[in-house]
């Protein structure tokens, strides 16, 4: 049973609701979350709400969060007395939200300075010619400490328009968008768990996959002058980093929504879940063949685990387990020199 302490700033009531409300899962990120606070107090628009959901941290990442909140009522601190997992995070900031929309900011990332203000007067536009049910896309960038972030190019996210079978086909094909970069009406979560708790691991891709299969339809902004993005910031303690038990997770989500049935009506869709479930599979088990001799067998159980689940379902195609049996054998030569680790695992990044 989960359970959260609200800061005192939690009695505040502003003469209006925010337009947006921003849910920042914290998990020992005390040394980041000033700096992503400091991101979003620089907003040309401020009808925000920050509600900062410390999951059980043991450093200072709430007493951060209240300090903030002290001097500015749009942050908002909530805590879950243990580690719940950021998909539980997420979930306890969405139940308080009081915005309109919702956009999921981790604890150690950035919103460049004329975001809010380019997402509000996009939807302002869309709300005059009634459409107010719409998930809205900003730019990004992705950026290492020892990086300058200004010197970084914020690209679009691809591949999603108004068109609901051709989303269908991409988000198959993999995640086109980064957790930080859409606005999301609140009515369409409605206060709900909208993310699955019991995912550890790409619980926005599982988000995005069933958000777009109820038929939303998602607007992308462009590129613009560089005022409007989001900042993904890539490090050591970034879950993204693990391979092994990302493409682990990956083929656990790609078998869950085969037998679903999540892309069933569209034919396209569901040929390349499989083409990418039998993929990811395969890298799975080749990821695990170096570390052998490190005691790395809990990750080889997991791929042979992976491989079969990708074998019941994709029945049809017979070349997976080709694929695998090739990789086993190139894998046993590689292995048996450090080069060769180095080079095999480079060739999956």
């Amino acid at each position: 049973m989960q359970s959260y302490v609200v800061g005192r700033v939690d009695e505040y009531r502003m003469t209006k609701p925010p337009f947006f409300s921003v849910i920042t899962p914290c998990y020992k990120y005390g040394d980041l979350l000033s700096e992503t606070l400091e991101s979003l107090q620089a907003q040309s628009f401020d009808a925000w709400e920050c509600l900062v959901v410390d999951d059980g941290s043991t450093d200072e990442s709430h007493m951060i969060a209240c300090r903030y909140a002290e001097t500015d009522p749009r942050i908002r601190p909530l805590r879950h007395e243990m580690n719940l997992g950021v998909a539980a995070a997420r979930n306890t900031g969405i139940r308080k939200a009081r915005g309109r929309y919702l956009l999921f900011l981790d604890a150690d990332d950035l919103l460049l300075p004329q975001t809010l203000d380019v997402l509000w007067k996009a939807i302002r536009a869309d709300l005059s010619l009634g459409d107010g049910l719409s998930v809205y896309c900003i730019p990004f960038c992705y950026f290492r400490e020892a990086e300058v972030l200004q010197s970084q190019e914020l690209r679009m996210v691809t591949g999603i328009g108004s068109e609901y079978a051709d989303n269908m086909v991409t988000f198959a094909r993999g995640n086109p968008i980064p957790v930080c970069c859409a606005a999301v009406p609140s009515a369409l979560v409605n206060h709900k768990e909208a993310f699955d708790p019991s995912h550890l691991r790409l619980e926005d891709y599982d988000f995005w996959v069933r958000l777009v299969a109820s038929g939303v339809c998602f607007r992308v902004l462009p590129v613009g002058d560089g005022g409007c993005g989001a900042c993904i910031r890539m490090h050591h303690d970034s879950l993204s980093e693990n391979l092994p038990a990302t493409y682990h997770k990956e083929v656990q989500l790609r078998t869950q929504w085969e037998y679903e049935e999540l892309f069933g009506p569209f034919p396209l869709a569901r040929r390349e879940n499989l083409r990418r479930l039998a993929n990811r599979s395969g890298r799975l088990l080749l990821l695990s063949l170096p570390s052998l001799h490190a005691g790395g067998r809990d990750t080889m159980h997991k791929a042979w685990q992976g491989l079969r689940s990708a074998y019941v379902v994709n029945w049809r195609l017979p070349w997976v387990l080709l694929r695998a049996a090739a990789g086993l054998a190139f894998g046993s030569l590689l292995q048996r020199t450090t080069l060769g680790r180095r080079k095999l695992r480079w060739r999956l990044l």
